[in-house]
């Protein structure tokens, strides 16, 4: 999530003394299809503007947009954290979540200095089905390459071979894989959940790409997993391990 500077003012009366901006205001949320149940934060932002000279080479920001969200209109999603007729500098932000697999609607009414807009946000709800999961092999020499060259699992596997968990979660209108590395310095989208809230049994020797689920030596004949659905229901699936020779 990225870091916004917000500065809230408690007093009243600020907008009276403000010109309107020069800037318009942005909404900014991840594109949809937005699934049910997952949080999305929305960025409100209203910019400073600048002014150039020198051709543009020499440009310094102008004075900090003061604004406040007068209302926020939510169809098929609700929303969170929203700070109804406060004083912002420049941004401010609140949660947003999908309620339906139809069409989604945001409008948010902002005023600065006797100037009021209204930004909108448009398009459609998802909602996460099933975990699906199968067997696929590599050869332990491939596990350092920049792509997976693996295959369905046979009847046995080869003791030079590594066991992956190919997997995805089934959706209303597709498919997705909408998890984050732990300890991932950046992840886009920045998805809220995380590998460690997947649950295999036997654990896996390592991840491939930080979220592919690898396993360098294993006896067991089944792997179990479970996985947290965006709206917190667990799917789970269980995966036959070919043995060996």
């Amino acid at each position: 999530m990225r870091s916004l500077g917000v500065v809230v003012v408690a007093i009243g009366g600020l907008g009276a003394c403000m010109s309107a901006p020069a800037t318009d205001p942005t909404l900014d949320l991840a594109q949809g299809p937005w699934f049910v149940g997952e949080p999305q934060t929305v960025h409100v932002e209203w910019p400073a503007g600048e002014s150039c000279n020198s051709d543009g080479w020499d440009c310094q920001a102008g004075p900090l947009v003061w604004f406040q969200i007068d209302q926020v209109t939510c169809t098929g999603c609700t929303t969170s954290g929203v700070q109804l007729g406060q004083q912002v500098g420049n941004a401010t932000s609140f949660d947003f979540v999908a309620t339906t697999t139809d069409a989604i609607a945001l409008e948010v009414d902002v005023s600065s200095g006797g100037d009021t807009r209204t930004l909108t946000a448009t398009g459609s709800g998802d909602r996460e089905l099933a975990l699906v999961a199968d067997c696929e092999v590599v050869f332990t020499s491939d596990l350092d390459d920049s792509e997976l060259p693996t295959q369905p699992c046979g009847a046995t596997r080869t003791a030079d071979q590594a066991v992956v968990v190919g997997w995805y979660i089934q959706t209303l209108r597709g498919e997705r894989v909408p998890f984050c590395p732990d300890d991932a310095s950046s992840c886009e989208p920045d998805y809220p959940r995380k590998t460690s809230q997947i649950e295999l049994t036997p654990a896996p020797q390592m991840w491939w790409a930080g979220t592919v689920p690898v396993y360098t030596s294993l006896a067991a004949p089944t792997i179990a997993m479970t996985v947290p659905l965006a709206d917190g229901t667990p799917s789970s699936a269980t995966i036959a391990v070919p043995p060996l020779p």
